[in-house]
């Protein structure tokens, strides 16, 4: 069970916030953080124009290493801005 617990810490990222404490601990939490960057990533690069699903999926392998690549690595999609707004200016309304 200490192998399980350190690989999956590790891989979720946790192990850098130098938690020491039982081995069904460190797994339990660790999985529950894994599942939150997991929610992260997805939200990341959905707002990136990527593949929410496939993200989400790649987070709860990757942890806080994918969270990180997602935030990193992936530009944001064409025709949108840093924080999601589109790039054109709003229409302009018809005189009537």
């Amino acid at each position: 069970m200490t192998t399980l617990a350190r690989i999956v810490s590790v891989s979720s990222g946790f192990v850098l916030f130098g938690f020491r404490g039982r081995d069904l601990d460190l797994l339990m939490t660790a999985l529950v953080v894994g599942l939150v960057l997991a929610f992260l990533t997805a939200s990341a690069a959905a707002k990136r124009g990527r593949s929410r699903h496939a993200w989400f999926i790649i987070g709860l392998g990757g942890g806080l290493w994918a969270f990180a690549a997602a935030l990193i690595l992936l530009p944001f999609a064409s025709g949108r801005s840093a924080r999601g707004t589109s790039s054109k200016p709003p229409p302009t309304p018809h005189a009537a």
